[in-house]
């Protein structure tokens, strides 16, 4: 009787020391995209083309990026980092006397008349006096996201009475 012995090597598979974490984002935001190894040696593909440490502005949707470590062995690992990306309102509305910031998402505001910070803390502001020159709104979402608009009335003819509503 003969015993025949193979010999099996086992390859470890690379570990991932670190990659970017899942994140939310805003419209307009970039973010690095990175990812280490337990090996330095080891190569790491992220997709699309995308190279390791690389700052992207991610369209304006969720996405996932998805990076695969292959280390000397040939034997490698995939992950992938989620990124949600959320749109800010892009302006004040003007309706008459009424200015507002129109959203449907949960958001906090913070008014400035003439560069002086009000209580207001609504998304719409009445000035029935039309005495505002500057109106500027910082909104800010309950995910971190925050953006500031300024309107400047004498600029737009707001300070006589006008009824149509208006976009800035």
């Amino acid at each position: 009787m003969t015993t025949e012995l193979n010999q099996v090597e086992i390859k470890e598979v690379p570990q991932i020391l670190y990659s970017t974490p899942d994140e939310n984002l805003c419209t307009g935001d970039s973010i690095q995209l990175l990812a280490q190894s337990d090996n330095p040696s080891d190569s790491i593909a992220w997709d699309a083309g995308i190279g390791n440490g690389q700052y992207i502005f991610p369209g304006t949707s969720q996405s996932d990026y998805q990076f695969t470590i292959t280390n000397s062995a040939g034997c490698s690992i995939t992950d992938a980092v989620h990124l949600n990306v959320y749109d800010l309102p892009q302006a004040i509305q003007v309706n008459g006397d009424t200015f507002f910031v129109e959203t449907d998402a949960p958001f906090a505001y913070l008014w400035f008349l003439n560069g002086s910070e009000t209580s207001i803390n609504t998304s719409q502001y009445v000035n029935s006096s039309l005495d505002v020159d500057t109106l500027e709104v910082t909104i800010s979402l309950d995910n971190g996201c925050d953006t500031t608009l300024m309107l400047i009335t004498s600029v737009l003819g707001l300070n006589e009475s006008n009824s149509d509503s208006k976009m800035v």
